[in-house]
């Protein structure tokens, strides 16, 4: 109990969260072990070149050596190349090298260069024409070249071949300690440029994984106002338990608990968020359940005292001749009384369905149908329905004569957009305003607008009118509920649509509406 109660008070403190940064440690360690393993195959393959590079470059410079001291035995003397040599010694040192007097088959003299380690050396064994880079790795002490030349091109000099002859020796541990020098430099550019980088690669998963961390810690205060079931302890403590008695190596196991509390990261997140999601969708639910019941309840007395009023108002009255004039007014208080609920009832009714239409649609309730239509006749249609209140109102209703365009979307939606549209640019325009309809595309999408030369919407109010029961100052003399606009609002979220609206104060508005087209479905001109 006190091992369930340890666990489940650190998943209480900020399970999720900690989980998270555990999972940001574990990939930044990968990261981490990637990075020494590239570290090492980049520095054996720097070693490998470094050691090719100088097989080449010994390869060239004693074959050149040899050219030019091979001179000096046939058209010179012997003497002759000792003195260079012994005069000239530098060249030979720089590049690790030395120029061996072999006569006979044991006595070996040093000439000039590099100092011989041992002597004598097995000049015939380690000929460089034999040779290739693998042997500067195989711990080969040096590599030799016969500078004598053959008897055959002796004949040609001028001077007699002796007995003697000149070898050439490369000190091949003196190359490596030089090689060796440089990729430790290497090695040491490269540790440093990986540190930086996985300082930096620290930073950028650091600052990636915030907003996780957010969520993380926003799932661990929700668990800590809704408490953690003893069950879910459990099990996770079985799952650890189930780690510790694994038969495998102690390795195997570190390595599959690091696994675990990295997967759990992620996953205790995922569940996190799945967790409240579905609360959400239960309180949603719940809501949505609860309104539709206030809504139920509320329509019965409202419609009762609609239809009491309208029964008493179409009722007959009886002949008033012999009533007094009291009696007439109270008469007629009483029907103007009735006329008023009559009235304020049906505009609760609208009011209340208004509402309970807007909340269908935010929570999805209808599905959404798309079809290609047809932006011009949908707003001709459109138009037509309200052609006659416009012209009651002494309003110009029109459309711009645009290429017809067809757009993938809900009609059903969109007409209902356009009659809001419409009807709030009729409401708020005066006697010979204009209003004029407009379609066309941008890019691959299409958009459809509204624009009057009604009023107009102060700049400071144009943000707030999309929301629910808002109204203007100016506006608040005509009929409405204040709903139009957010109804609109709702149902482009739902097809994944956007609106703007431009206004000046005295001038008019333009409502446009962009309707985001599926890249299989483009929007396109039709004739």
């Amino acid at each position: 109990m006190s091992l369930k109660k340890t666990r489940g008070e650190d998943v209480n403190q900020g399970g999720i969260e900690t989980t998270t940064r555990l999972a940001q440690r574990q990939l930044f360690s990968r990261f981490v072990l990637t990075m020494i393993f590239c570290f090492v195959v980049i520095q054996g393959l720097v070693m490998a070149l470094l050691i090719y590079q100088q097989n080449v470059q010994a390869n060239q410079m004693m074959t050149s050596l040899k050219a030019e001291y091979q001179r000096f035995l046939i058209f010179e003397s012997s003497d002759e190349l000792e003195q260079v040599l012994l005069s000239y010694p530098e060249k030979l040192i720089d590049n690790g090298l030395s120029v061996i007097k072999r006569t006979g088959q044991a006595n070996q003299d040093f000439i000039a260069g590099l100092a011989v380690d041992q002597t004598p050396v097995s000049l015939d064994e380690f000929l460089l024409s034999d040779s290739s880079w693998l042997d500067f790795l195989l711990a080969q002490p040096y590599l030799s070249m016969k500078l004598s030349p053959e008897k055959a091109s002796f004949e040609e000099g001028k001077q007699q071949l002796n007995d003697a002859e000149y070898w050439l020796v490369l000190n091949v541990p003196a190359k490596l300690s030089a090689l060796i020098e440089k990729w430790v430099f290497v090695g040491l550019i490269l540790a440093l440029l990986s540190i930086f980088i996985s300082f930096i690669v620290w930073r950028l998963i650091g600052d990636t994984l915030q907003p996780l961390h957010a969520l993380a810690k926003g799932l661990d205060n929700h668990k800590v106002g809704q408490g953690i079931s003893e069950q879910e302890v459990e099990q996770e403590v079985e799952q650890e338990a189930l780690l510790d008695r694994s038969v495998f190596s102690d390795e195997v196991k570190l390595e599959a608990k690091q696994r675990h509390h990295t997967n759990k990261g992620l996953e205790a997140l995922n569940q996190g968020v799945n967790q409240v999601m579905y609360s959400l969708k239960e309180a949603n639910l719940s809501m949505s359940h609860t309104l539709d019941a206030i809504a139920h309840d509320l329509r019965t007395p409202l419609s009762r005292i609609l239809l009491s009023t309208e029964k008493a108002l179409a009722a007959p009255l009886s002949d008033l001749s012999d009533e007094t004039e009291y009696h007439k007014e109270e008469i007629s208080r009483l029907v103007t009384a009735l006329s008023d609920c009559a009235e304020s009832a049906s505009q609760a009714t609208g009011l209340l369905t208004t509402l309970m239409k807007i909340n269908d649609e935010a929570i999805g309730r209808h599905e959404i149908v798309k079809e290609n239509i047809s932006l011009k006749e949908l707003s001709l249609n459109v138009i037509s329905w309200y052609q006659e209140i416009a012209e009651e109102k002494g309003i110009g209703l029109g459309a711009h004569q645009s290429p017809d365009i067809v757009c993938f979307t809900d009609p059903k939606r969109l007409t209902q957009i356009l009659v809001n549209l419409v009807d709030n640019s009729i409401k708020y325009s005066e006697k010979g305003d204009e209003i004029q309809l407009c379609w066309g595309m941008t890019g691959h999408d299409c958009f459809i607008s509204v624009k009057d030369t009604g009023i107009g919407i102060e700049a400071d109010k144009q943000a707030a009118i999309f929301e629910r029961l808002y109204r203007v100052d100016h506006s608040r003399s005509q009929a409405g509920y204040g709903l139009g606009l957010a109804m609109v609002k709702v149902m482009l979220d739902s097809l994944n649509a956007s609106i703007s609206v431009s206004s000046e104060l005295g001038k008019g508005s333009e409502f446009c509406v962009l309707l985001t087209q599926p890249a299989s479905q483009p929007a396109s001109l039709t004739s």
